[in-house]
């Protein structure tokens, strides 16, 4: 295997890691209910984004912590994140196919990691 190869493979592991920590200690009920009411300023929202902000910050590694939703014609809804993330919540993301793919996958069950892209927001 070559340097690079480790790199992403521990990459990947690392970010899977966090992605499963994150689902384990955010409650369903929370994120159902934000969806019913995505008012930024309910307990729900608030409370998430505190969760995830935590997240964020013990885990150092990471430059977001955040949760969509997909609507049922595919697309996805920033639902809430860390206090620093970019999208604001309600809004739409429209991204590159390899994120919009890992995202897809994501709402199967799969996560996933990407490479570096670049979208409207930034180099991800």
């Amino acid at each position: 295997m070559n340097p690079k190869s480790i790199l992403e493979e521990q990459i990947n592991k690392r970010l899977r890691s966090i992605a499963v920590v994150t689902a384990a200690i955010i409650p369903a009920e929370e994120v159902i209910s934000l969806q019913k009411n995505m008012n930024r300023s309910n307990s729900y929202s608030q409370k998430l984004k505190q969760k995830l902000t935590l997240i964020q910050e013990k885990e150092g590694v990471i430059e977001w912590v955040f949760i969509f939703s997909m609507t049922e014609d595919g697309r996805l809804i920033h639902l809430v994140a860390d206090k620093g993330f970019v999208i604001e919540p309600r809004e739409e993301y429209i991204g590159p196919p390899e994120m919009m793919n890992v995202a897809y996958q994501a709402f199967n069950g799969k996560a996933g990691v990407t490479p570096i892209y670049e979208d409207k927001y930034g180099e991800w």
